[in-house]
C-alpha cells in the first residue's frame, strides 16, 4: 500500500472525514466541496523557480491531481490545480488546509512589488482558510503518514493547531526509527494562521 493511501485512511479514521482516492480526486470534486471544516490533499505537489518557469508566480506552484495523465478539453480540469486556482476556491468556513506534499509551502517573491511570497500559502489565506500546514521541501513518503497520524491524533485530542505540530515534532526528535528524527523529516512542515483547537 502506497504512502499516500495510507495517510489518507488514518487521517480519514481519526477525524471521521470523507476519503477520496484515485480517479475521484479531481479538481472539479475540491471545489464542489466548498468550505470543509479540513481539506487535507496529499498528493505530489510542485513549485518552479523563475529559471525553471518564466510565469506568473501563482501559476509556478499547485497540487498534481486525477486526471494529469489525460487529454482533457477543459484547462480548469487539466489534473493541476495551480495556487491561482486555488485562491479562487470557498473556504471561509475550512479551519485547516493541509497539502501533504513536497514544497508545498514554496512560493515566488513578485518582483513588481518584492514584499510577497506567491505560492500555495498565499492562495489558501486568499481563499479564506484559517490556517494551513505545509511543506518546505521534498517530504519522506512513508514518514509523512507517520507524522500526520501523530498530528491528526493530537488535534482530535483537542491540541491546538501549533502545540499538536510542536509535539508531533518533539515526538520525532525521539523517535523509535534513527531516521526519522532528522530535521528533515520533523521540521519539513510549517503551520500558518490560526493556532488554536479545532472543535470537531
Amino acid at each position: 500500500m502506497s504512502g499516500t493511501k495510507k495517510e489518507g485512511l488514518a487521517i480519514s479514521r481519526i477525524i471521521r472525514a470523507e476519503l477520496v482516492m484515485g480517479k475521484k480526486a479531481t479538481e472539479e470534486f475540491i471545489f464542489k466541496n466548498q468550505n470543509p471544516k479540513i481539506l487535507h490533499i496529499a498528493s505530489h505537489s510542485y513549485f518552479f523557480n523563475f529559471e525553471e518557469m518564466n510565469a506568473h508566480p501563482m501559476m509556478r506552484s499547485g497540487i498534481v491531481l486525477a486526471g494529469v495523465n489525460k487529454k482533457i478539453d477543459s484547462p480548469n480540469n487539466d489534473g493541476y490545480l495551480t495556487a491561482l486556482e486555488f485562491s479562487r476556491m470557498e473556504l471561509e468556513g475550512t479551519e485547516l488546509v493541509v497539502i501533504s506534499g513536497c514544497d508545498s509551502g514554496r512560493g515566488a517573491i513578485m518582483p513588481s512589488t518584492g514584499d510577497s511570497i506567491y505560492g500555495l500559502k498565499r492562495a489558501i489565506s486568499v481563499a479564506g482558510a484559517k490556517s494551513s500546514l505545509l511543506s518546505l521541501w521534498k517530504v519522506n513518503d512513508l514518514a509523512t503518514v507517520e507524522f500526520m497520524d501523530s498530528f491528526y491524533s493530537k488535534l482530535k485530542n483537542g491540541e491546538g493547531k501549533s502545540k499538536a505540530l510542536s509535539n508531533t515534532q518533539k515526538e520525532f526528535r525521539n523517535h523509535k526509527i534513527p531516521g526519522y528524527r532528522h530535521p528533515n523529516v520533523w521540521a519539513a512542515f510549517q503551520l500558518s494562521g490560526d493556532w488554536r483547537p479545532i472543535d470537531f
